[in-house]
């Protein structure tokens, strides 16, 4: 008689499944569900997963926030000066009726609002465990229209857990920027400190035909939790996609970052810096679809890792053979601020086309002893001296954002985490 194999399931995974149970999902949440019951959370022996393994890092997966409860707290002071503030409480959405407070007739005509469950459009079609979990459990969000006006709508989300026991707080958001549109969306995530919860975040990004959006993400969640997040984007014939993502918070983070290039002339620019101490686990995965010729993309992303933490960084650039005369660069680095600290690269090139300009590279080591000599030489003390080497190092990355409202705001969140390592 040939025994059959039994499946094991996690803390995590058992309460996860109870939840799907109870949960009354249309057919494409459910197709999620089903797959993420069949395969189960994802492990090392998965490679995209190999550096993170979720089935181990995530301890239990608490019971989902109800979107029914009336939740009275509200978004904290925005990042950067926006003529639209929205607040995400719980996974809540919150109302509308405030929102546009401080934008101008034009703005206001250039956006359109809405509370609703975001899309999944700017999504890759292969199957993407992180995608799945958030399909599956978020039931609402903020689905935004941008369409082309004389001005630059400035839109901030504060995603916020306000709940002092563990919970479980899912949301997914969609944004489209019509064709010759422009539009800058900003994005915090933060919570309580002593609290496991864990926060599913989605955005589906459509940046149509001459259109372009600059993006800024900050990540500062409590202490003890889990962030898990995925960002899909879809760019069309001579647009402009500018995300930065910057990640200083939270014990457990996975973003997994999609996008396709829809059209021709367009341009990427993703970049992105993670601060890192104590024992946080971080993993940026991003997954780069050049399937259209004539277009360009540049990735640098920094780490700074301190104490006993850990920094992973996966990039991938897949260059199909129509994609003629792709140009396109990755850069990722590390700064190692002691010796327990761990910073994992595995940068991907898959090329199948032949007239291309494509490139990665990749270092990591710790503070340039040459350079540190140099200031202390010049009467400078060394903990200044450390924190004016790492801000260089990070400034690189944050100065090539266009927009100076988001340079300065990222600039003193770096300097208030360095303040406090």
């Amino acid at each position: 008689m040939t025994a059959q194999p039994q499946k094991i399931q996690t803390q995590a995974e058992t309460s996860l499944m109870q939840q799907f149970a109870f949960l009354d999902l249309e057919p494409s949440r459910q197709a999620a569900a089903d797959r993420l019951n069949e395969s189960g959370l994802p492990h090392r022996r998965v490679e995209e997963w190999k550096y993170t393994d979720l089935r181990a890092l995530l301890k239990d997966v608490p019971q989902l926030a109800s979107g029914q409860a009336v939740v009275s707290a509200s978004a904290g002071q925005p990042l950067v000066p926006a003529d639209f503030v929205l607040a995400v409480v719980d996974g809540v959405p919150q109302e509308l009726s405030n929102a546009g407070a401080n934008a101008s007739d034009a703005a206001k005509e250039a956006v359109s609002l809405e509370i609703g469950l975001g899309d999944a459009k700017g999504f890759h079609e292969k199957p993407n465990a992180n995608v799945d979990l958030n399909m599956a459990l978020a039931s609402s969000g903020y689905v935004i229209q941008v369409r082309k006006s004389a001005v630059t709508p400035i839109i901030f989300i504060d995603h916020i857990v306000s709940n002092t026991d563990a919970i479980t707080a899912a949301c997914r958001n969609s944004i489209l920027v019509e064709s010759g549109a422009q539009a800058i969306l900003v994005e915090r995530f933060s919570g309580p400190e002593g609290s496991a919860y864990v926060a599913s975040s989605g955005l589906s990004v459509i940046v149509e035909d001459g259109a372009k959006l600059t993006q800024a993400r900050v990540v500062a969640e409590g202490a003890q939790s889990s962030h898990l997040a995925t960002i899909g984007a879809r760019i069309g014939t001579e647009a402009v996609y500018e995300p930065f993502v910057m990640t200083i918070g939270s014990h457990l983070v996975r973003t997994d970052v999609q996008i396709t290039f829809d059209g021709e002339q367009s341009h990427l620019g993703i970049r992105g810096a993670t601060l890192v101490k104590g024992k946080q686990h971080t993993d940026m995965t991003l997954d780069v679809d050049h399937a259209s010729p004539n277009c360009t993309s540049i990735e640098q992303f920094k780490s700074v890792i301190a104490d006993e933490a850990k920094a992973v960084f996966q990039g991938k650039i897949m260059v199909k053979q129509i994609a003629q005369k792709t140009d396109a660069k990755m850069m990722s680095q590390g700064l190692l601020l002691s010796e327990n600290g761990e910073f994992l690269n595995k940068p991907e090139l898959e090329i199948f086309a032949d007239d291309v300009v494509c490139g990665h590279g990749a270092t990591c080591g710790d503070i340039d002893e040459e350079m540190l000599f140099y200031l202390l030489s010049r009467g400078i003390p060394r903990p200044v001296a450390e924190t004016m080497m790492v801000q260089a190092f990070v400034a690189e990355a944050i100065e090539d954002t266009e927009q100076p409202e988001i340079i300065e705001a990222l600039e003193a969140i770096l300097a208030d985490w360095l303040s406090k390592r």
